[in-house]
């Protein structure tokens, strides 16, 4: 089911490995294996294997209806959706594997196509009514362009919106020479950031409710076809899904 307000992806085999970048209060994603339901409640990063059946929770939380039972499954544990057992265990969240390394990569790769994006809106003054997901033809991509300021995926790369991109292109700032010989910067300015516009953790992809409407969830629309990723808010490859 591609309803935003419940939206469905069946797993059939492989691996899937979900970024959510925000969820609203009014949309469910749901993945499904088998007799076992598995809800993203918050922003993060959530694995699932078929061989053996397994769902990681590197970040966030998740709803899990497995063998009559709900279960929640938070950050750093895992859970066997054997259904022979509903307890959960700890592991390990710094140890990851090529498909995890690979949704690193691409969710770097959307802020670098992110911050090209932003640019050129921001040269072309066209005002965004809303944050959402647009197409960066020099990177043949989709990227995340939110309304206004500047927010973090759950893997933690900055996306830009066209007002707030500028502090990544910023020259250096002027060095002011004060009488007395020493000199200083101008206040606020960050040498490594620029000017901030907004501090980490605030925007629509990070509070949890979009304040501008735009749902950018990462499983919305777009799942993986044997061995391949996909292209719109969802990390996810080497297995089969319909």
């Amino acid at each position: 089911s591609t309803r935003l307000a419940d939206t469905r992806v069946a797993i059939l085999e492989g691996s899937v490995l979900v970024e959510a970048a925000e969820i609203l209060e009014d949309n469910r994603v749901t993945l499904v294996y088998n007799d076992t339901s598995v809800e993203v409640l918050k922003r993060g990063v959530y694995r699932i294997d078929t061989n053996p059946a397994l769902l990681k929770v590197y970040d966030g939380q998740a709803a899990v209806a497995i063998a009559g039972e709900n279960v929640i499954v938070k950050e750093a544990r895992m859970l066997a959706l054997d259904g022979k057992s509903t307890g959960t265990e700890k592991f390990d969240t710094e140890i990851g594997d090529s498909l995890y390394r690979w949704a690193k990569r691409r969710s770097q790769a959307i802020a670098m196509a992110n911050a090209s994006a932003a640019r050129s809106l921001s040269k072309s003054g066209l005002r965004l009514m809303r944050g959402g997901w647009h197409w960066n033809p020099y990177y043949g991509m989709f990227t995340y362009i939110p309304r206004s300021g500047v927010i973090y995926s759950p893997f933690g790369f900055a996306y830009y919106a066209p007002g707030s991109v500028h502090q990544v292109y910023a020259p250096p700032p002027p060095v002011l020479i004060h009488p007395g010989g020493f000199s200083s910067i101008p206040r606020g300015f960050d040498p490594v950031g620029g000017y901030p516009t907004a501090p980490r953790g605030v925007g629509p992809m990070v509070s949890g409710a979009s304040a501008h409407g735009a749902p950018a969830a990462s499983a919305v629309g777009a799942v993986a076809s044997r061995g391949g990723g996909v292209s719109r808010g969802a990390s996810a490859g080497g297995g089969r899904s319909r």
